[in-house]
Protein backbone atom coordinates (compact mmCIF):
# COMPACT_ATOMS: atom_id res chain seq x y z
CA UNK A 1 0.00 0.00 0.00
CA UNK A 2 2.85 2.41 0.84
CA UNK A 3 4.37 1.84 -2.62
CA UNK A 4 1.01 2.35 -4.41
CA UNK A 5 0.29 5.65 -2.65
CA UNK A 6 3.84 6.86 -3.28
CA UNK A 7 3.75 5.99 -6.98
CA UNK A 8 0.45 7.83 -7.45
CA UNK A 9 1.68 10.93 -5.61
CA UNK A 10 4.87 11.04 -7.69
CA UNK A 11 3.38 10.30 -11.13
CA UNK A 12 3.96 13.82 -12.55
CA UNK A 13 7.57 14.21 -11.36
CA UNK A 14 10.78 13.74 -13.37
CA UNK A 15 12.92 10.63 -12.76
CA UNK A 16 15.38 12.58 -10.60
CA UNK A 17 12.60 14.26 -8.63
CA UNK A 18 10.89 10.91 -8.08
CA UNK A 19 14.09 9.36 -6.71
CA UNK A 20 14.65 12.24 -4.31
CA UNK A 21 11.01 12.25 -3.18
CA UNK A 22 10.91 8.48 -2.76
CA UNK A 23 14.13 8.52 -0.77
CA UNK A 24 12.89 11.23 1.57
CA UNK A 25 9.51 9.53 1.99
CA UNK A 26 11.17 6.21 2.77
CA UNK A 27 13.48 7.77 5.36
CA UNK A 28 10.49 9.46 7.03
CA UNK A 29 8.59 6.15 6.90
CA UNK A 30 11.44 4.29 8.66
CA UNK A 31 11.81 7.09 11.23
CA UNK A 32 8.10 6.84 12.11
CA UNK A 33 8.37 3.06 12.54
CA UNK A 34 11.38 3.40 14.84
CA UNK A 35 9.70 6.17 16.87
CA UNK A 36 6.49 4.19 17.39
CA UNK A 37 5.60 3.79 21.08
CA UNK A 38 3.49 0.77 20.14
CA UNK A 39 6.51 -0.95 18.58
CA UNK A 40 8.67 -0.13 21.58
CA UNK A 41 6.05 -1.61 23.94
CA UNK A 42 5.71 -4.78 21.85
CA UNK A 43 9.50 -5.19 21.64
CA UNK A 44 9.97 -4.79 25.39
CA UNK A 45 6.97 -6.88 26.49
CA UNK A 46 6.90 -9.42 23.63
CA UNK A 47 3.10 -9.25 23.68
CA UNK A 48 1.61 -11.31 20.77
CA UNK A 49 -1.67 -9.34 21.05
CA UNK A 50 0.14 -6.10 20.23
CA UNK A 51 0.37 -5.94 16.41
CA UNK A 52 2.59 -2.86 16.29
CA UNK A 53 3.37 -0.64 13.27
CA UNK A 54 5.40 -2.63 10.72
CA UNK A 55 6.98 -4.30 13.72
CA UNK A 56 9.05 -6.68 11.60
CA UNK A 57 10.98 -3.70 10.21
CA UNK A 58 11.34 -2.15 13.66
CA UNK A 59 12.67 -5.39 15.14
CA UNK A 60 15.10 -6.06 12.28
CA UNK A 61 16.71 -2.63 12.69
CA UNK A 62 16.69 -2.39 16.48
CA UNK A 63 18.16 -5.89 16.84
CA UNK A 64 21.29 -4.70 15.01
CA UNK A 65 21.89 -2.09 17.74
CA UNK A 66 22.41 -4.89 20.31
CA UNK A 67 20.45 -3.13 23.06
CA UNK A 68 19.47 -4.42 26.49
CA UNK A 69 15.71 -3.96 26.12
CA UNK A 70 15.16 -4.03 29.88
CA UNK A 71 17.08 -0.74 30.18
CA UNK A 72 15.56 1.06 27.18
CA UNK A 73 12.78 3.54 28.02
CA UNK A 74 12.39 5.34 24.72
CA UNK A 75 13.42 5.51 21.06
CA UNK A 76 13.17 8.55 18.81
CA UNK A 77 14.25 8.70 15.16
CA UNK A 78 14.45 11.63 12.78
CA UNK A 79 15.14 12.06 9.08
CA UNK A 80 14.73 15.86 9.24
CA UNK A 81 17.34 17.32 6.88
CA UNK A 82 17.47 20.55 8.89
CA UNK A 83 18.21 18.63 12.07
CA UNK A 84 20.88 16.45 10.46
CA UNK A 85 22.33 19.48 8.66
CA UNK A 86 24.68 19.88 5.72
CA UNK A 87 28.39 19.15 5.63
CA UNK A 88 30.87 21.98 6.13
CA UNK A 89 31.30 21.81 2.33
CA UNK A 90 27.52 22.45 2.01
CA UNK A 91 26.98 18.96 0.58
CA UNK A 92 24.67 16.29 1.97
CA UNK A 93 25.96 13.98 4.73
CA UNK A 94 25.80 10.20 4.48
CA UNK A 95 23.47 10.02 7.49
CA UNK A 96 19.80 9.91 6.50
CA UNK A 97 18.33 8.89 9.87
CA UNK A 98 19.48 9.56 13.43
CA UNK A 99 18.08 7.15 16.03
CA UNK A 100 18.31 8.25 19.67
CA UNK A 101 17.82 5.58 22.33
CA UNK A 102 16.92 6.65 25.87
CA UNK A 103 17.93 4.48 28.84
CA UNK A 104 16.54 4.24 32.36
CA UNK A 105 19.64 5.90 33.87
CA UNK A 106 18.88 9.02 31.76
CA UNK A 107 21.72 8.25 29.38
CA UNK A 108 21.22 8.36 25.61
CA UNK A 109 22.98 6.79 22.65
CA UNK A 110 22.74 7.74 18.97
CA UNK A 111 22.78 5.41 15.97
CA UNK A 112 23.18 6.80 12.45
CA UNK A 113 21.81 5.17 9.30
CA UNK A 114 22.42 5.70 5.59
CA UNK A 115 19.46 4.54 3.47
CA UNK A 116 19.48 3.17 -0.07
CA UNK A 117 16.02 2.60 -1.56
CA UNK A 118 16.46 1.07 -5.00
CA UNK A 119 16.02 -2.09 -7.02
CA UNK A 120 18.89 -1.11 -9.34
CA UNK A 121 22.02 -3.25 -9.42
CA UNK A 122 24.28 -0.21 -8.98
CA UNK A 123 23.84 3.47 -8.13
CA UNK A 124 25.88 6.67 -7.95
CA UNK A 125 27.20 6.95 -4.40
CA UNK A 126 29.87 9.67 -4.37
CA UNK A 127 30.88 12.82 -6.22
CA UNK A 128 33.88 14.91 -5.17
CA UNK A 129 36.89 16.64 -6.71
CA UNK A 130 40.18 14.81 -7.19
CA UNK A 131 41.71 17.06 -4.52
CA UNK A 132 38.95 16.10 -2.06
CA UNK A 133 39.77 12.41 -2.68
CA UNK A 134 43.47 13.09 -2.12
CA UNK A 135 42.87 15.17 1.03
CA UNK A 136 40.81 12.41 2.65
CA UNK A 137 42.97 9.45 1.62
CA UNK A 138 46.45 10.95 2.16
CA UNK A 139 47.02 14.65 1.72
CA UNK A 140 50.82 14.13 1.64
CA UNK A 141 50.80 11.58 -1.19
CA UNK A 142 51.68 13.71 -4.24
CA UNK A 143 51.67 10.78 -6.68
CA UNK A 144 48.14 9.81 -5.66
CA UNK A 145 46.91 13.40 -5.97
CA UNK A 146 48.45 13.82 -9.42
CA UNK A 147 46.92 10.57 -10.70
CA UNK A 148 43.50 11.50 -9.32
CA UNK A 149 43.74 14.90 -10.99
CA UNK A 150 44.68 13.22 -14.30
CA UNK A 151 41.68 10.92 -14.10
CA UNK A 152 39.37 13.83 -13.28
CA UNK A 153 40.67 15.65 -16.34
CA UNK A 154 39.86 12.83 -18.80
CA UNK A 155 36.97 11.22 -16.89
CA UNK A 156 37.13 7.71 -18.36
CA UNK A 157 39.32 4.61 -18.41
CA UNK A 158 40.06 4.67 -22.15
CA UNK A 159 41.58 8.14 -22.20
CA UNK A 160 43.29 7.64 -18.84
CA UNK A 161 45.41 4.85 -20.33
CA UNK A 162 46.64 1.49 -19.05
CA UNK A 163 49.86 2.83 -17.56
CA UNK A 164 48.06 5.47 -15.50
CA UNK A 165 45.35 2.97 -14.54
CA UNK A 166 47.95 0.53 -13.21
CA UNK A 167 49.69 3.35 -11.30
CA UNK A 168 46.43 4.57 -9.74
CA UNK A 169 45.44 1.02 -8.75
CA UNK A 170 48.79 0.62 -6.97
CA UNK A 171 48.53 4.05 -5.34
CA UNK A 172 45.01 3.37 -4.05
CA UNK A 173 45.73 -0.11 -2.68
CA UNK A 174 46.84 0.99 0.84
CA UNK A 175 43.72 3.16 1.18
CA UNK A 176 40.92 0.85 0.02
CA UNK A 177 39.23 0.47 3.40
CA UNK A 178 39.56 4.19 4.07
CA UNK A 179 38.08 4.96 0.65
CA UNK A 180 35.07 2.67 1.16
CA UNK A 181 34.29 4.04 4.61
CA UNK A 182 34.42 7.60 3.27
CA UNK A 183 32.27 6.80 0.24
CA UNK A 184 29.67 4.76 2.12
CA UNK A 185 29.69 6.24 5.61
CA UNK A 186 31.36 9.63 5.30
CA UNK A 187 34.34 8.77 7.54
CA UNK A 188 37.26 11.13 6.99
CA UNK A 189 35.14 13.78 5.29
CA UNK A 190 34.49 17.35 6.43
CA UNK A 191 31.49 16.99 8.74
CA UNK A 192 29.84 19.43 11.13
CA UNK A 193 29.54 16.67 13.77
CA UNK A 194 29.89 12.91 14.17
CA UNK A 195 26.15 12.35 13.67
CA UNK A 196 26.63 13.11 9.97
CA UNK A 197 28.73 9.94 9.68
CA UNK A 198 26.66 6.78 9.05
CA UNK A 199 27.50 3.67 11.07
CA UNK A 200 24.71 1.52 9.58
CA UNK A 201 23.69 0.92 5.97
CA UNK A 202 20.02 0.15 5.30
CA UNK A 203 19.02 -1.26 1.90
CA UNK A 204 15.47 -1.52 0.59
CA UNK A 205 15.08 -3.29 -2.76
CA UNK A 206 11.33 -2.56 -2.66
CA UNK A 207 10.68 -6.12 -1.48
CA UNK A 208 12.77 -6.50 1.67
CA UNK A 209 14.91 -4.46 4.04
CA UNK A 210 18.52 -5.33 4.86
CA UNK A 211 20.70 -3.59 7.44
CA UNK A 212 24.46 -3.88 7.97
CA UNK A 213 27.03 -2.13 10.10
CA UNK A 214 29.47 0.04 8.14
CA UNK A 215 32.23 -2.44 9.06
CA UNK A 216 30.24 -5.34 7.62
CA UNK A 217 29.33 -3.47 4.46
CA UNK A 218 32.93 -2.40 3.92
CA UNK A 219 34.10 -6.02 4.14
CA UNK A 220 31.35 -7.09 1.73
CA UNK A 221 32.37 -4.48 -0.85
CA UNK A 222 36.05 -5.34 -0.55
CA UNK A 223 35.54 -9.00 -1.42
CA UNK A 224 37.48 -9.92 -4.61
CA UNK A 225 34.31 -10.67 -6.59
CA UNK A 226 33.18 -7.05 -6.15
CA UNK A 227 36.37 -5.49 -7.52
CA UNK A 228 35.82 -2.92 -10.25
CA UNK A 229 37.95 0.04 -11.45
CA UNK A 230 41.47 0.53 -10.05
CA UNK A 231 41.11 -2.36 -7.59
CA UNK A 232 38.22 -0.63 -5.82
CA UNK A 233 34.59 -1.79 -5.61
CA UNK A 234 33.53 1.33 -7.53
CA UNK A 235 33.06 2.33 -11.15
CA UNK A 236 34.87 5.62 -11.75
CA UNK A 237 33.32 8.17 -14.09
CA UNK A 238 31.91 11.70 -14.13
CA UNK A 239 28.39 13.09 -13.87
CA UNK A 240 26.72 14.62 -16.90
CA UNK A 241 28.22 18.04 -17.59
CA UNK A 242 30.89 17.61 -14.90
CA UNK A 243 33.83 16.26 -16.92
CA UNK A 244 37.08 17.76 -15.65
CA UNK A 245 35.34 19.19 -12.56
CA UNK A 246 35.00 16.20 -10.24
CA UNK A 247 34.86 12.41 -10.04
CA UNK A 248 31.72 10.32 -9.64
CA UNK A 249 31.73 6.81 -8.21
CA UNK A 250 29.07 4.16 -8.84
CA UNK A 251 28.66 1.11 -6.64
CA UNK A 252 26.92 -2.27 -6.57
CA UNK A 253 24.02 -2.49 -4.13
CA UNK A 254 24.81 -5.46 -1.90
CA UNK A 255 22.31 -7.08 0.43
Amino acid sequence: MFELIENYANKNLSVGQKKDRQGNNFESYISNILSSHTNLKKWKENDPKNVGMNFDIFEKIITRFELDKSKVVGIKATSDKKEIGNLSTSGSPKTDIIVTVFFENEETKNFTISCKKTNAKSVSVHQYTADAFADVLDSENKELRTLLQKFQEVGNLRDFGEENAFALKSALKPYLEKLVKWVVGGYGGKVQNQLQIADYILINDEKEIFIHTLEEYTKMLLKPENESHFGTPFQWTFASGRKGKDIQLKCKILK
